[in-house]
Formats: C-alpha cells, structure tokens, sequence
C-alpha cells in the first residue's frame, strides 16, 4: 500500500510504513486526512456553485445592475478580477473535489476535464449576454474567466497530486 505524503518523513525515517510515533503505523491516518479534505472541498464546491448560480441569475435579471454599475464607476477593472477569480475558485474547488482527469497536449501542457467544462460554459454564459437586456458581451470577460479556470485550475492539480494516494488505495474507498 502507497499512502499520501502531506508531509516529509520524520528523521531518520525512509517510510512511512516503518516510522511512528507509538509503534502503531502512520498510514490510515494519513489517507483518512487527504479523504476528509476532498470530502470537504465537495462540500465547498457545491455551495460555491450554488452561490455563483444565484449571483448569475440575479445579475442576469437586473436584480445586481446598481451594485455592478457602483462598483464599475469605483473601480474601472473591477468586472475582469472578479470574474478571474470567481471562476477560478470555482475551477479550484470543483477539480480538487472530483480529482479530474488531465488532458495532456505535449509535454507538461495538460488541462483538466473540469477546468475544459468550466470554459466551455463560460463561453456559453458569456455569448448568452449577447441576448440578455442587462448584460454586455465581452471577449476580455471571456478571456479573465478562462484564465481564472486554467490558473486555478493548475493549482489544483498541483494540490490533488499532494492529497491524492499514490496506488490502488484512493480517497472514495475510505469516505
């Protein structure tokens, strides 16, 4: 059995599996730790998108036009931020929770299957303004929304392969 390593090896250990602090080994809980951690960014997740979903539907009804026209003449790229970081957290908390497939191009180039959905539906959102009374469609929303999702998006892969067991044990088998 492979375990998760969310730290080094305590001195003059070379595996978990043989060091511990009672004699008992290290292994369930670790895994039991990386498994409560993507249970926890499912949950997350799910209220993120719960939370995004209503701010779309309110923004696409005119409900926010005061407030998105306030905080639009205060802060003139205001618009951009948040839509980077809003679809990159996104991007974040759903590629840890579903611990995503990457789609490699070459080399180290890879995008997660989440992160590829995330766009695409970004890019259907965004063109739906072009319809919608209280929106403007713009490439630069667009553009911050994509690079928000692939940025957030790498970090969580960067982090799932630091909580993701190394072999046949996984985070599903213990929740």
């Amino acid at each position: 059995m492979h375990l998760v390593q969310l730290s080094p090896l305590p001195p003059g250990c070379d595996d978990w599996k043989k060091c511990s602090t009672r004699g008992e080994s290290l292994t369930p809980v670790i895994l039991v730790r990386a498994a409560s951690i993507i249970e926890a960014m499912k949950k997350l997740a799910i209220a993120f998108t719960l939370v995004l979903a209503t701010l779309i539907l309110a923004t696409n009804s005119g409900q926010l036009q005061p407030l998105v026209s306030t905080i639009a003449a205060i802060f003139p790229f205001a618009d951009k931020v948040v839509h980077f970081f809003f679809m990159g957290i996104w991007s974040l908390l759903a590629n840890i929770a579903v611990s995503s497939a990457r789609i490699r191009f070459t080399g180290h180039l890879h995008l997660t299957k989440v992160s590829a959905l995330l766009i695409c539906f970004s890019v259907v959102e965004e063109g739906s303004h072009l319809f919608l009374t209280y929106r403007v469609f713009s490439l630069a929303d667009m553009f911050a929304n994509a690079l928000g999702i692939v940025a957030f998006g790498w970090l969580a892969t960067v982090v799932a392969d630091r909580l993701s067991p190394m072999s046949d044990v996984t985070a599903k088998e213990l929740a």
